[in-house]
């Protein structure tokens, strides 16, 4: 009878987690904040759920170099994604959907956005 009620609070808090998640894809802006949100701590497994296919290898690479450099460095390649996002809007131009993100020390950052199965994604190249 204890596991029956395991099992079934485990299939509880894995269907939340998940409809959560799908809520968090639901739009453009909700998906960025995560991204970022993620990767703010360095999450870059659940930052990667956030992101399209081809973002997703950019990623993996950077995290790779990230574990081959200084502590230094890394702190340096990694501070742009620890801003504190105040605001994100998101429009559309010819097919594209933007989402700019407020404030870096830098001023606003735009990111790409792709929308597929009625979920949104980021979509970037990670540079180091």
């Amino acid at each position: 009878m204890r596991c029956l009620y395991f099992i079934s609070l485990f299939l509880f808090v894995v269907g939340a987690c998940q409809s959560e998640f799908q809520a968090e894809q639901s739009s453009p802006e909700g998906a960025i904040r995560f991204f970022f949100e993620a990767l703010k701590h360095e999450q870059f497994e659940k930052a990667s759920l956030y992101t399209t296919a081809k973002t997703q290898i950019s990623l993996r690479d950077f995290v790779a170099h990230l574990n081959t450099i200084s502590a230094e460095q890394k702190t340096i390649l990694l501070s742009p994604f620890k801003m504190k996002v105040s605001s994100v809007g998101c429009s559309e131009n010819q097919g594209t959907t933007i989402c700019s993100l407020c404030c870096s020390p830098d001023g606003e950052i735009a990111i790409s956005m792709v929308q597929k199965d009625n979920k949104w994604f980021v979509e970037m190249e990670f540079g180091f």
